[in-house]
């Protein structure tokens, strides 16, 4: 799981140019964190 939040930080850094973009993936962390398959990783 510490990977996969690293890899996305590096990336939302990346897309963080664009405010659209950055609040597109804001709502997808939002889902991703309300998604039970994403505790497999702990």
């Amino acid at each position: 799981m510490f990977y996969f939040l690293l890899t996305l930080n590096a990336v939302m850094q990346i897309v963080a140019k664009n405010a659209t973009m950055a609040n597109t993936i804001a709502v997808i962390m939002f889902l991703f964190s309300r998604v039970p398959f994403t505790h497999a990783y702990y």
